[in-house]
């Protein structure tokens, strides 16, 4: 039996039914995009204050050989001296009751482009950019280029990598293009560091 609506609650009901067919659609798609951001790209959290705490891993020390060690490590990170300055202690520990350390003191410059002053307790002096919450500093040490990132996460986690590059002595022999400062990389450390305190 054929039922005849008027023309108009057709186009209603057809109109209702495209609308909730897009709002689902719409909202099932928002929630995707959101999670894979949320994801890949966390929620940028206030540096450095937000990631204090005591951190603890291994950190997988290689070279063109493959891997020479694993050494655990310890990373605390919390107020330096004084409110506007940070502090973070380096702890590798080498057995039988060695342990080296190196403590840095991070002193803000420029926080709008993310600049740093770094000072070790070694009397070393540089430069750290804060980049996606990404600490990278470069700088140089008895011939050697050492590049440093700490990536801090929303996951109660640590990535840090140190980078030794080796200059190398110049080529007297002509070449097509200068290269102003040749450098091998000789060593690489890495480490994921979870928060423990």
């Amino acid at each position: 039996m054929k039922i005849n609506q008027p023309e108009d609650s057709v186009l209603k009901n057809y109109f209702l039914l495209i609308c909730f067919t897009l709002i689902a659609f719409s909202s099932t798609s928002q929630t995707k995009r959101v999670n894979g951001l949320d994801k890949d790209f966390p929620i940028k959290i206030a540096f450095p204050k937000a990631y204090y705490g005591e951190y603890a891993g291994n950190v997988r020390v290689s070279n063109a050989t493959g891997v020479l060690q694993n050494v655990p490590i310890e990373f605390m990170f919390a107020t330096g001296e004084n409110e506007n300055t940070s502090k973070y202690t380096l702890s590798f520990i080498l057995g039988k009751g060695k342990t080296q350390t190196q403590s840095y003191t991070i002193i803000p410059k420029e926080i709008d482009r993310g600049l740093y002053l770094i000072e070790g307790s070694d009397g070393s002096v540089f430069i750290g950019n804060l980049i996606d919450n990404v600490l990278y500093s470069t700088f140089e040490m008895n011939e050697n280029i050492m590049m440093t990132e700490i990536e801090f996460n929303n996951n109660g986690k640590i990535r840090l990598k140190i980078t030794r590059a080796t200059k190398l002595p110049k080529s007297k022999e002509k070449r097509t293009k200068d290269i102003a400062y040749p450098a091998e990389i000789t060593l690489v450390q890495k480490a994921v560091l979870s928060k423990i305190n």
